[in-house]
């Protein structure tokens, strides 16, 4: 999908690809949970991806919102006398490859994880008019499964014996983390909880 834009938008874009390269995360994430089981009466995790974008400086996360006017925009607190947080997500899935089809020429670093996403939109999701609930063939499962821990080791995510529990970042140089860090922590660099996952082939998917 080709997106046309102005000389003025291309600079922007090109601006906002800079700001995910070094603060955004591009992802897969999955709804696995007992409680969202129960509400679906399903197991299938429901894959989906999503981007979003996290600093201090309000003005860059709204310029972020209000270009593309998709997702969401919310301010955190501030605590302790620290600088507020501002953040955008976006997780609908017409936003989303709405978005990484804006930045993708632009992206560098996160360019992978962009063209993985939207291979993820084309070739494993649900066509347009297919009831929600229906279950993917066999092969469709599979390839879900396989890059959505795909998704995970270009986030920096080891996924060796992987179990969602255990699994820890290995992007970022030990130096600029906290001090407490340790090689088994359960916190990703950014602050995410893993969700829970049993292994491919335990639940179905639909």
């Amino acid at each position: 999908m080709e997106v046309i834009m102005q000389d003025n938008q291309r600079e922007e874009l090109a601006y906002f690809a800079g700001l995910f390269d070094g603060e955004g995360t591009i992802g897969i994430n999955s709804r696995y949970s007992p409680k969202w089981q129960g509400k679906m009466r399903q197991t299938d995790p429901g894959y989906a991806p999503y981007v979003r974008i996290g600093m201090n400086d309000e003005k860059s996360i709204l310029s972020v919102y209000e270009f593309f006017k998709v997702g969401h925009y919310y301010p955190e607190k501030s605590y302790k006398g620290y600088r507020a947080m501002h953040r955008w997500d976006c997780r609908d899935q017409g936003g989303v490859r709405y978005v990484l089809n804006c930045l993708l020429p632009y992206l560098r670093l996160k360019k992978p994880q962009a063209i993985l996403a939207l291979k993820f939109l084309d070739e494993c999701t649900r066509p347009e008019g297919v009831r929600i609930g229906t279950p993917f063939d066999e092969l469709t499962v599979k390839k879900r499964w396989d890059m959505y821990l795909e998704m995970k080791v270009l986030n920096g995510i080891d996924i060796s014996e992987y179990s969602p529990a255990e699994t820890k970042r290995i992007g970022r140089p030990k130096s600029i983390r906290d001090a407490s860090y340790s090689p088994n922590s359960q916190v990703t660099v950014r602050g995410e909880v893993e969700v829970p996952l049993p292994p491919y082939g335990s639940v179905s998917e639909s």
